[in-house]
């Protein structure tokens, strides 16, 4: 009987796959030590056996078990030829041994050769479930799981005295997370958010930090119109945030956990927050960074959220233009990088002036909504959310960072029977169109 025994290590060096091809007793059966989970998922429908699934502690199990397969260390497929199914067990003992598993060669099951102990380094999960042909678990095959309810009471007991806590959670990615930077995971992501008027979800209403957030969530990151630089007012909502326990080189350790090399937030903000942030949200920013391209010329955080028609002609004409009046005036002066500085505003300034127009191809595209309730110019629904949205901002080339966003065509068809294209471009006079002859 010809077999093929096949040892294949995994992308981390951890993973061992036994694969036997033949004819027999036992039929065909797929071995696997992956991370926590070694199991026997597959035999023939006509041929009963007994399947087991074994969960064990990978930082120490897997690795001795891999330590008796010496080949299976090297990236090549190793192939050897046995006589047998019982040979290709015998020859897999030793893996069996190490996970303190009896594989009985007689009626073909698998058995804890020692009773289940607890985790811990080394240790079996207490877990073993004995499952039959099913390469799912069966609801019956969970109820025999030991569980000691009387056991697990009594460290309720200890560890919540008082009942389960409520649900919290410190990640500002998730619904839980109550918008403070001070018990974040991302204290500077939260800071700006904050300070852009974003709200979290379990936001508290009203509290000590609602007053430091900008009026109209669009913060410059030099001093415009006569606000603070983005910088200061920053650093001044976390030492509100943090309290007692703020100090100057907290700022500096903040840095250090965002995994940035600055040591100053104006840097950070102007060279690294748009890209973490990025980053952090799923390639969803709620907080875009648009800028001029020039390091020291003009830029802003805006909050999307709050960026309506409105906003974004206050950011073009006021905001910006109060930048540009002052660059024409170091003209006047010959104050060294003025001109440059001045020309990269005004040019910011006209392709915001085309997203504001919303002329193809900086116009807002919504897949599921006919063309009359398409946007005519900068006038998005931010339940549509930012993918579609951001798209004019993108065409424009205004943002800090490139991220990955994209309008491809969607996975399945529209009721129609159409495809579901994203990428599609209509403009101002085809849309005001549609809204004047709603039935053509």
């Amino acid at each position: 009987m010809g077999l093929e025994h096949l040892l294949r290590p995994g992308k981390d060096r951890d993973q061992i796959e036994i694969t036997v091809h033949g004819k027999g007793c036992l039929g065909r059966h797929q071995f696997q030590a992956r991370l926590l989970v070694r199991r026997i998922p597959k035999c023939l429908p006509d041929e009963p056996v007994t399947v087991c699934r074994i969960m064990v502690d990978h930082r120490n199990i897997a690795l001795e078990a891999i330590a008796d397969f010496p080949r299976a260390r090297t990236n090549a497929v190793d192939a050897v030829q046995a006589q047998s199914t019982i040979d290709i067990l015998r020859q897999a003992q030793p893996l069996f041994d190490r996970l303190r598993v009896n594989w009985n060669l007689d009626r073909g099951k698998a058995e804890l050769s020692h009773p289940p102990s607890p985790i811990g380094k080394g240790r079996l999960h207490p877990v073993l479930c004995l499952l039959g042909t099913q390469v799912g678990i069966e609801g019956a095959t969970l109820i025999k799981v030991p569980f000691d309810v009387e056991r697990w009471r009594g460290v309720a007991e200890v560890e919540f005295p008082d009942g389960l806590p409520e649900p919290w959670s410190d990640d500002a990615t998730q619904w839980l997370f109550e918008g403070r930077p001070e018990v974040a995971c991302q204290p500077l992501q939260v800071g700006v958010g904050r300070l852009l008027g974003y709200r979290w979800p379990e936001q508290a209403e009203g509290d000590d930090l609602d007053g430091l957030a900008d009026e109209d969530g669009v913060v410059c990151l030099p001093s415009v119109l006569g606000e603070p630089p983005a910088a200061q007012r920053l650093e001044h909502l976390l030492a509100q945030a943090f309290g007692g326990t703020w100090t100057p080189n907290r700022t500096v350790e903040l840095l250090e956990a965002a995994g940035s090399a600055k040591t100053d937030l104006s840097l950070w903000l102007r060279d690294e927050f748009f890209k973490d942030h990025c980053k952090v949200f799923g390639n969803r920013p709620f907080v875009w960074h648009i800028w001029d391209g020039r390091k020291d010329g003009f830029a802003a955080l805006v909050n999307y959220h709050r960026l309506d028609r409105a906003n974004l002609e206050r950011l073009t004409y006021t905001y910006l233009g109060d930048w540009i009046e002052r660059q024409q005036a170091g003209v006047a002066d010959e104050t060294a990088g003025a001109e440059d500085r001045l020309a990269a505003a005004v040019d910011l300034q006209r392709r915001l002036g085309l997203v504001l127009d919303g002329e193809p191809p900086y116009d807002i595209y919504i897949r599921w909504k006919h063309l009359a309730e398409q946007p005519i110019g900068w006038d998005p629904d931010i339940n549509d959310g930012v993918r579609l949205n951001v798209r004019p901002f993108v065409e424009a080339g205004v943002l800090r960072n490139k991220f990955n966003v994209h309008w491809k065509k969607d996975r399945g068809k529209n009721p129609d029977g159409s495809e579901r294209h994203n990428d599609l471009h209509h403009t101002n006079t085809d849309k005001h169109n549609a809204r004047n002859n709603p039935n053509p």
